[in-house]
């Protein structure tokens, strides 16, 4: 998850992490979650 929101991660990484995060229902607290995880410096 840190990878995806420092944007270090691979595509293949962020493909298969958003494939299964889709695949398990996203629910409205965990795309909050997303939107407002601050980036680290």
């Amino acid at each position: 998850m840190r990878q995806v929101m420092d944007d270090a991660a691979a595509p293949a990484e962020l493909a298969g992490f958003l494939t299964a995060l889709r695949a398990k229902g996203e629910s409205a607290p965990e795309l909050t979650g997303l939107l407002d995880a601050p980036p680290r410096p």
